[in-house]
């Protein structure tokens, strides 16, 4: 990290500021010769990977100062990055049809429907690269089908080529995503606002590659890079933060009573097995560890430790350490009112031990501070940065330009920073009194390209009754014969275990597991759905794994609302089963038995715009046939299966990750473990294991707030 210089180390590095140096792609560290402030490298006691006889630092470096720097931690963010475009591009394009399409659940055509002929089009309202697709030849569904296609591919090259992972790759990224968001109604929404928050972060992290002659290419790293890399901390921090303050904000009893935990497994959105994949949270866990990588700088990935600061240094980072785990310790069984129970059985219990006005009047005090704390922060940050561009160049020209890059990018940061100061204090908004008028002002008239963006996770807990499921039942006859279909991901059948879904993203069934919460005049949607149903509509049943209705669809349709309960060992329990994965509880009629043709169904579609049907025209362009060829060829697959297959990929960064400890700053020692074992899945029938500890903490450098966020045991089973 900045500020950070280790003394006499004989590590493999290399700098690109000299034509004799090493410009390999496996850069860990700058190397500082102070009293000359030539950047040279150590490799085997030699300054460079050149021949002796070429190069000119012909004597060895007495005393060397190492800088450590971010150029190969930011690759290894952006290639996680890229990653997870790619999983959230084929996810999406593998339910386009049945989604979006002319005669999909909520078409996309409803809510574009007009063709960009300037900028000011193109740029009003909410703007989407899909008003130039008319230009193209093509509808809305095709379009939506190119921009993934796009997407898709440039992801993929941006993971298996280093070079493409650069500011105008993560742009056309961001903005294709952004344009697909802006249609994506109902179906796209916690997910994708963080994606695109990091994604446009990921834009200004990016190094903005050329292809100059070799002698002039630009550097591995440069010095404004922490600054950039702070933003991705600072956005962390802000979804860490709120995802916890939000729970008690909430009012929500069982958070409140420390009881959530209870029915937090049975009713997650989709289920699985162990922490990062209970939830079935797509690509949204994937996405928060990748912004856990800011935390890390590159000694974290060198396979040989460099040499620690003087005893003196590490005695005061020990001491800092155990004072702030000692404290948080302490007030963690203050405020929790922890005992530990030891007779008749060891157990630990818990309560709160602060109302909810003495954590309202708290919260109105912390809210102003972490924005005071992120501020002194960048600053710092920015501060740092600028001295070490007339500290470690040797050039007076090098020295102004690399200076001007950080006042440069510092603005670009502060704005965004000050940008998100609207959505952070959301969570408080007497807070927000401390914002300019002004920030507010510049916030609305960017909302459209949703830059920043508010968070809170579990904000009040759901199912603690039981997990509610909407089942939909079809039948030829009113009083008899009622079918259940069933979904791919969703609980339906209480004999089948909760399926494997992550990366994947299930947008029906997710959206199935929210409209269980409310009711149908609420969701309106599931009509649409209903509908498409009764009518036997290809694109819309390929996007549920049973139809009990294969030859020809039935008369009537209804949904029933249940409450799901994991099955018990104990024989004792009422829940007990030795067979089945569910117990089920019949609660309420959620839709009333209807028939596609029933006067009240058919006034609402036509007032939704569903009805009259549009005539789909066959694609005239040659790009419009070669897309349409394309969807006829893979149609829409299990998206799973579809995820799994287009990420097969073996250009990982990072393999075998030595288990270290970092130094951040030279002030705090925090600890930051990560070992990885990564499987290529070649052959999609052969179970793969991907088994790591990760652990990781939140830090805003130069303050004394820190937060961390433990995930350990993590198995991943393909």
């Amino acid at each position: 990290m900045t500020g950070s210089y280790l003394k006499n180390t004989e590590v493999d590095v290399f700098t690109q500021a000299d034509p004799c140096i090493s410009k390999a792609a496996s850069a860990k560290f700058i190397v500082v010769d102070p009293p000359s402030k030539h950047l040279v490298t150590m490799r085997n006691d030699s300054f460079c990977t050149e021949t002796t006889s070429k190069c000119q630092h012909q004597q060895p470096v007495t005393e060397v100062y190492i800088m450590v720097s971010l150029g190969y931690t930011r690759d290894v963010y952006l290639w996680f990055i890229a990653a997870i475009y790619l999983m959230a591009f084929s996810s999406l394009y593998v339910q386009i049809p049945g989604l979006y399409g002319n005669k999909g659940i909520l078409p996309a055509r409803l809510v574009l429907n007009k063709e960009a002929k300037s900028w000011d089009d193109l740029l009003e309202g909410q703007p989407t690269l899909l008003m130039l697709t008319p230009k193209l030849g093509l509808d809305i569904e095709l379009g939506m089908d190119l921009l993934c296609l796009t997407g898709i591919v440039i992801s993929f090259i941006a993971m298996v080529f280093q070079a493409a992972r650069d500011m105008v790759t993560f742009t056309i990224l961001w903005m294709l995503y952004l344009s697909l968001y802006q249609v994506g109604q109902t179906f796209l929404w916690f997910q994708d606002i963080l994606l695109l928050e990091t994604g446009f972060l990921s834009i200004l992290v990016a190094p903005f590659n050329i292809q100059l002659p070799k002698k002039w290419k630009t550097a591995f790293y440069h010095h404004h890079d922490n600054i950039l890399m702070w933003l991705v901390k600072w956005l962390l921090f802000r979804l860490m933060f709120a995802s916890g303050i939000v729970k008690l904000t909430s009012r929500c009893p069982t958070w409140w009573g420390l009881t959530a935990l209870t029915v937090h497994f049975e009713s997650q959105v989709l289920l699985q097995l162990l922490i990062i994949i209970t939830g079935n949270y797509n690509f949204f866990n994937l996405l928060t560890i990748a912004l856990c990588i800011s935390l890390l700088d590159d000694s974290f990935f060198c396979v040989q430790k460099a040499q620690r600061t003087s005893s003196t240094g590490r005695l005061l980072n020990s001491l800092m350490s155990l004072v702030v785990y000692g404290y948080i310790g302490y007030q963690t069984w203050k405020l929790f009112s922890l005992k530990l129970i030891t007779k008749p059985s060891f157990k630990i219990e818990s309560k709160l031990a602060f109302s909810e006005r003495e954590f309202n009047a708290w919260l109105e005090k912390v809210v102003p501070w972490t924005v005071y704390m992120g501020a002194v922060s960048l600053g710092y940050e920015i501060l740092t940065s600028l001295v070490r561009c007339f500290y470690v160049e040797n050039s007076f020209i090098w020295k102004i330009w690399t200076g001007l890059q950080c006042v440069l990018f510092g603005a670009v940061a502060a704005g965004m920073f000050a940008l998100s100061l609207v959505p952070h204090t959301v969570i408080h908004r007497s807070s927000q009194s401390i914002i300019p008028p002004q920030v507010f002002d510049y916030k609305s008239k960017l909302q459209p390209f949703h830059i920043t963006n508010s968070y809170g996770l579990f904000r009040r807990m759901t199912g603690v009754g039981g997990r509610p499921e909407v089942v939909v039942e079809g039948s030829n006859y009113l009083d008899k014969d009622w079918k259940e279909y069933e979904f791919f991901y969703k609980p339906g059948n209480v004999s089948r275990a909760p399926p494997i879904v992550a990366p994947h993203q299930p947008r029906l069934d997710w959206q199935m597991w929210f409209a269980a919460l409310g009711n149908y005049q609420h969701n309106t949607w599931f009509v649409n759905m209903a509908y498409r149903i009764l009518s036997g509509q290809k694109e819309v049943l390929e996007l549920i794994q049973h139809n009990p209705f294969p030859d020809q669809p039935p008369k009537y349709l209804r949904a029933k609302l249940y409450h799901y309960h994991y099955t018990a060992k104990d024989k004792k329990n009422k829940w007990f089963s030795s067979k089945k994965w569910w117990v089920r509880e019949e609660k309420a009629e959620y839709f009333p038995p209807i028939n596609k043709d029933h006067h009240t169904l058919t006034d609402y579609l036509k007032h939704a715009k569903i009805l009259p049907e549009v005539k789909v025209k066959s694609p005239t362009t040659y790009i419009g046939r070669i897309i349409s060829w394309i969807r006829g060829q893979i149609g829409q697959p299990d998206g799973f299966i579809f995820d799994i297959f287009v990420s097969i990929h073996e250009d990982f960064p990072i393999y075998n990750i030595e288990l270290c400890s970092l130094e951040i700053e030279g002030k705090v020692a925090l600890f930051f473990e990560l070992y990885v074992v990564y499987n290529i899945l070649i052959p999609l029938d052969i179970i793969h294991e991907f088994h790591f500890v990760f652990y990781s903490a939140v830090f805003v450098s130069g303050t004394d707030f820190t937060i961390r966020v433990i995930i350990d045991n993590i198995q991943l089973i393909y």
